[in-house]
């Protein structure tokens, strides 16, 4: 066979065990065939989100990924039409440890982005059926842009989860902050969340010089779902 001739190498990258789809590896420049064996880096891009699955999948172990190779090649003959094009997979697992992980995250760039997997309630009680229908919604709302729809769905998660029962001002001023118990500190998180989420529903003059952006909406969202995976807890 000639060499030179165009070659493409590309991969299905997903995560061993629970098969989570990460996305399609591919190399970084065009490339060709040679007569010796050579060596290619392929380049699988992993959002923020993806590294939150995986680590929180790995839960401080070894990392399998389920790598699924496709190689195409083309070539002319003499004997007949050119063969375009002909195909070759290969599937292979792939085991990185938990310490070689650990070192390739903290190479990473200095803007990278801490991302965090927090549980949107699924069960059958009806107030987490609904809190977590409010949830989705305001993640729906943040990637359409609507920030301030984002924060009200958002607030709208906590109405949910009914009364809060003693007051903030109650448990503040009857209880010592280091004797509060975990129900009575989830209560003042609950008005905290509830009072910052409230501004984009109304429209009084405070309310109007508060403009949510993407960061400020995925906050409110991030500090909801954790009140809302965790409440039932106490």
């Amino acid at each position: 066979m000639p060499v030179g001739i165009p070659l493409f190498i590309g991969a299905q990258v997903s995560l061993g065990g629970s098969g989570d789809w990460l996305g399609f590896a591919q190399v970084d420049q065009p490339i060709v065939n040679h007569d010796q064996p050579f060596e290619e880096r392929l380049t699988l891009p992993i959002s923020d989100e993806q590294l939150a699955v995986l680590e929180d999948r790995r839960a401080g172990a070894d990392l399998t990924f389920h790598v699924q190779f496709h190689v195409t090649l083309g070539y002319p003959r003499t004997d007949g039409p050119p063969l375009w094009p002909s195909s070759s997979n290969h599937d292979q697992q792939l085991l990185i440890q938990g310490g070689t992980w650990e070192r390739l995250l903290a190479q990473t760039s200095s803007g990278f982005s801490l991302a965090i997997v927090v549980p949107v309630p699924l069960g059958q009680d009806s107030a987490a059926v609904k809190a977590g229908d409010h949830l989705r919604t305001a993640l729906r709302k943040l990637t359409a842009g609507e920030y301030d729809d984002a924060v009200v769905s958002a607030r709208k998660a906590i109405e949910t989860l009914g009364s809060p029962g003693e007051s903030e001002k109650a448990i503040v001023s009857t209880t010592k902050a280091d004797e509060r118990t975990l129900a009575q500190r989830s209560t003042m998180l609950r008005h905290a969340l509830f009072n910052l989420a409230s501004p984009a529903a109304h429209g009084d003059e405070n309310a109007s010089e508060i403009h949510w952006d993407r960061a400020g909406a995925m906050s409110v969202i991030a500090g909801v779902s954790t009140l809302v995976a965790t409440w039932n807890r106490q």
